[in-house]
């Protein structure tokens, strides 16, 4: 079994630069990018677009000029390549086809229906395979495919746009607006990133969001998730309209299914049941019924009470702060978490700073959070 050499890196750095072009748009496969080599010169480069368009390996294919060029050259790919039909054809019959001599591959791909196949097929024909070449930094490129395929969970990011002294509204509840238009903009950029979003009732009634993805250049909108136990939301909410451009899926108490079923019929707007527990809604439960309808990628923008639930939960990946030089005062003034919270520092959810950016006059904080911190 070969070893990954000092040169095989490099050339697997470059197919991660080319598996991070599409962004988060891939949902529900993963991101992968491929290179071919021969004589130490990239040959041809590709990268999986979006489900239904050619994957990686067969995207580079495509870049050669004449198809011989293949014979005897060596494939680095982010991914395992896959050995089943499902919209597209085995990468693995491409590959042999193809003539190449040397598969270079980032990780193993956990999906039951790849998962050691792919390498096996490719070695059983006699091509040199090599796995693990920069393994975590290809796991990490896919970490909310990877979490959805092992976990049956989305990867769940929480936006919050909060004021210099930590305030999201004023004790009116007035928000409108604490950040500026470029940290705005670049919201909706995130959510067009993002499989779909997600709000609580109170965060409707208050603010009335259309969660649609709104950039001068276009870009994809997500799938609306409302959880509304109680039904309160009114149709007349701008989450609820243009179902054919943003579909909207409501969640609600299983005690209230039938009834919000027909309160949204013919609407366009779907409705699904939850379990509930102490009188809100489970949110784990949420979360694997949305893995299981594809979404990967989740976006969680308010209220603080649903923040705290997920917190609360061990459910979020990253946290990230727009923070806005202003001050807003008042102790009745909301902040983002609500709850009880933690008696003492020592108690306190430690995150991992990633990133930080100045949009306009505000900054933005991107953090990671970590799974063995809960709130009460």
């Amino acid at each position: 079994m070969s070893t990954p050499t000092q040169r095989d890196e490099r050339f697997m750095r470059e197919a991660l630069v080319e598996a991070e072009r599409p962004g988060w748009r891939t949902h529900p496969n993963p991101q992968v990018g491929a290179v071919l080599v021969k004589n130490d010169q990239v040959i041809a480069r590709g990268f999986h677009e979006a489900p239904g368009r050619a994957h990686a390996e067969v995207a580079a294919l495509r870049q050669l000029h004449n198809p011989r060029d293949a014979e005897g050259a060596e494939i680095f790919v982010t991914l395992e390549p896959c050995h089943h039909t499902g919209r597209t054809g085995p990468c693995t019959e491409v590959l042999l086809e193809s003539g190449v001599s040397r598969c270079i591959i980032g990780h193993v791909d956990p999906d039951p229906r790849v998962s050691g196949k792919g390498i096996a097929a490719l070695r059983e024909a006699g091509i040199e395979c090599v796995v693990g070449v920069l393994e975590a930094d290809s796991k990490r490129l896919n970490e909310a495919y990877l979490k959805r395929v092992l976990l049956s969970l989305p990867f769940v990011t929480v936006k919050v746009a909060v004021s210099l002294d930590g305030k999201i509204a004023t004790r009116a509840r007035h928000s409108r607006w604490i950040t500026g238009k470029e940290s705005r903009e670049e919201v909706h950029r995130m959510r067009d990133q993002h499989d779909a979003i997600l709000v609580g009732t109170k965060t409707l009634l208050d603010d009335n969001p259309e969660l649609t993805c709104r950039l001068p250049e276009g870009g994809r909108n997500p799938l609306r998730v409302v959880l509304d136990r109680k039904l309160r939301a009114p149709l007349s909410r701008k989450a609820f309209a243009e179902q054919d451009k943003a579909p909207t899926l409501v969640f609600t108490g299983r005690s209230s299914l039938q009834l919000a079923k027909g309160r949204f019929e013919g609407s366009g707007v779907e409705v699904l049941g939850a379990s509930e527990l102490g009188g809100v809604l489970d949110l784990e439960e949420i979360l694997h019924q949305l893995a299981a309808r594809g979404v990967t990628t989740l976006m969680c923008e308010g209220g603080s009470e649903l923040i705290a639930g997920l917190l609360g939960r061990g459910l979020v990946d990253r946290f990230v702060s727009f923070i806005a030089p202003k001050i807003i005062g008042g102790s009745d003034a909301p902040g983002p978490v609500s709850g009880l919270g933690f008696e003492t520092m020592a108690e306190a959810a430690q995150l991992d700073i990633e990133r930080v950016d100045r949009f306009g006059d505000d900054v933005r904080i991107v953090a990671r959070y970590r799974v063995d911190n809960t709130l009460r």
